[in-house]
């Protein structure tokens, strides 16, 4: 999750692009970055906001004294091109030990960019709570209210809007159109979404997880269609896992053939060496059981 210019979903849905969550170990010279990007970027990981203790961070060890600093974010405001960084408050430190290296565009942002303490980036905070989607301006919030609201009635002017708005890719309180249609049980209007060409990769594939959760079967069969992103790094993000445990076979069948990398093996604070064939023993379904034997 959390991959390189997708949408932030960490803690809530936000129109922010991901940055510096994965480490990427490129071979660069960071000798040739400015020094001004060094400059800035400290000062906005020095005043970290959204800060949770299960945020991203760093153990260290400093003259035999071990501590640990993180757990934040900041947000870097590209006004040129209207786009809003997130990453975590630790990418410095990420970023001057080579673990992580930001692409160019980024860099230029933070140079760019207003710092904690100017005025954009005071007004940006005072914007950033819930009622204003995390940042979003008065027009903006109304758009996306009304955009919302309509979905909720399922009119017709809600296709007609989007169009109008230009809010395909669009990001509400529950993600994408698309997540907020499966979360609401709307199928025919996530179908429409999908042909109409809805970034379907903006939230590292979560509408693929909640539409098997809410057994929106040709939903989750389009999305796989479509190429939508599969994790399977964590057994709680892999779709395969899901489709299992909800013992839809229909799913578990189109997710093998698309990528038998889903065919994982996991060890965790739960499980130890938990295969997808456990996973389907422990549900007990002699259908998936033996389909899943069948692309071992």
């Amino acid at each position: 999750m959390n991959n390189d210019l997708t949408k932030y979903m960490y803690q809530h849905f936000e129109e922010a692009l991901n940055i510096g969550w994965n480490s990427n170990e490129q071979e660069a010279d960071i000798g040739n970055i400015k020094q001004t990007f060094f400059e800035n970027l400290r000062i906005h990981c020095e005043r970290p906001l959204n800060i949770e203790r299960n945020g991203k961070y760093r153990e260290l060890e400093i003259n035999g004294e071990k501590f640990v600093k993180g757990f934040g974010e900041i947000r870097i405001l590209d006004l040129q091109k209207g786009i809003r960084y997130a990453a975590p408050n630790i990418i410095l430190d990420d970023i001057e030990d080579g673990i992580y290296i930001p692409d160019e565009d980024f860099i230029e942002a933070v140079i760019a960019s207003p710092k904690p303490g100017d005025v954009e980036y005071e007004e940006f905070l005072n914007r950033y709570n819930y009622d204003s989607y995390w940042g979003e301006n008065e027009k903006r919030v109304n758009t996306l209210n009304t955009v919302v609201g309509l979905l909720e009635k399922d009119t017709y002017e809600f296709r007609e809007y989007i169009k109008a708005e230009n809010l395909l890719n669009c990001v509400t309180h529950q993600g994408s159109l698309l997540n907020c249609t499966i979360n609401m049980g709307k199928p025919e209007q996530a179908l429409y979404l999908i042909e109409s060409g809805i970034d379907v990769n903006m939230f590292c594939g979560v509408e693929l997880l909640n539409s098997i959760e809410s057994s929106l079967t040709e939903v989750a069969e389009e999305l796989i269609k479509h190429n939508i992103y599969m994790d399977f790094m964590e057994m709680k993000t892999n779709p395969l896992v899901s489709a299992i445990r909800y013992g839809n076979k229909s799913i578990v069948q189109k997710l093998l053939e698309k990528d038998l990398r889903l065919l994982q093996t996991y060890s965790n604070e739960y499980v130890q060496n938990c295969s997808m064939l456990d996973v389907a023993q422990r549900c007990g379904d002699l259908d998936i059981i033996n389909l899943i034997k069948r692309y071992l």
